[in-house]
């Protein structure tokens, strides 16, 4: 679950600041607090982006330990880079400072709320300050490594020959859909006789998008039931083999799938295929230019840890 997410970590020096406070201290570099309630903001985030609730997850249970433990590390490394980052200290850092908290303040209805949100965290606006101060130097430093970042044209041509199969795209068809459910909402045969009724309408003249807008069952009604691009796997076998099997342009037959009947329209065939050098290659710099960031990143905090003494208590 936890990926080589270092850099975007080591950005959340603000979005932490408003975690549900926990008083427990887990780790110190050079005399500076890391507190629990940083580590399960964090962790918060990456249930989040696996489509997993926080509050349906017990961030005591022990079986998280080892990925807390990861977090908390990357947390280290990221004090780290902030309190090696003094010298991208500029003149205008106070207004950039002010500006950023301003902002922080205004997504608050008023200063009460505000205030309340320092208390529970255990902060006063100096601190709050010092945390903005610590991520605007960060973000300088951040932003100094990459502009020294190249990647030559003989990298990426060998990253594309060395992974090309990642650059083959499947058959794929682009749909629009009219569903009337079935099972608890109706039973099969009113079902079946309604969307005969959808059937003859569009075989009388009628728009598919206003009648998928009237009729459909699903959240792409509203968009005149376009699903977009879908590809081989990614339906049920019922609802794929008739998007594939019918012409570009034209409207299917109502059939029957697990979940209701439909109709089909298909407004684009795509084939498979590798795409070409030219095609990728600006991708292809960009995730070369990522990695080499987090090396590089990774390497500068390695050797700062070396004389930093850093404590931990997860």
């Amino acid at each position: 679950m936890v990926k080589k997410v270092l850099v975007s970590i080591l950005l959340l020096l603000v979005t932490v600041v408003f975690a549900i406070a926990e008083d427990k201290m887990v780790a110190k570099v050079n005399g500076s607090p890391i507190y629990e309630s940083e580590v399960n903001t964090v962790f918060a985030e990456i249930l989040l982006k696996n489509g997993i609730a926080p509050s349906s997850v017990d961030f005591n249970n022990p079986q998280f330990k080892e990925i807390k433990e990861k977090i908390l590390d990357q947390l280290i490394d990221r004090e780290v880079l902030a309190q090696h980052s003094e010298k991208f200290a500029y003149k205008d850092i106070e207004e950039d400072i002010n500006k950023k908290l301003s902002d922080l303040k205004s997504s608050f209805n008023n200063d009460k709320e505000y205030q309340d949100a320092l208390k529970r965290n255990n902060l006063t606006e100096q601190e709050l300050r010092n945390k903005i101060r610590k991520n605007i130097l960060v973000r300088k430093q951040i932003d100094a490594i990459k502009s020294n970042i190249k990647v030559t044209e003989v990298e990426k041509k060998e990253f594309y020959n060395k992974n090309i199969n990642k650059f083959k795209t499947t058959d794929s068809v682009h749909v629009k859909h009219i569903i009337i459910l079935t099972g608890e909402k109706r039973s099969d045969a009113d079902a079946k006789k309604l969307i005969d009724e959808v059937y003859n309408k569009l075989n009388k003249g009628e728009s598919f998008e206003e009648l998928a807008k009237k009729y459909s069952e699903d959240a792409s009604a509203q968009k005149g039931g376009d699903l977009g691009f879908i590809t081989k796997g990614k339906t049920v076998p019922e609802f794929e083999k008739v998007a594939f099997a019918t012409e570009t342009g034209k409207i299917s037959k109502p059939f029957k799938s697990q979940f209701g009947y439909h109709i089909l329209k298909v407004v684009e065939n795509k084939k498979g295929k590798t795409l070409t050098y030219e095609e990728v290659k600006e991708q292809i710099a960009k995730l070369l230019a990522d990695n080499k960031l987090e090396e590089t990143i990774q390497n500068k905090i390695k050797e700062w840890r070396k004389s930093d003494k850093i404590e931990k208590y997860l």
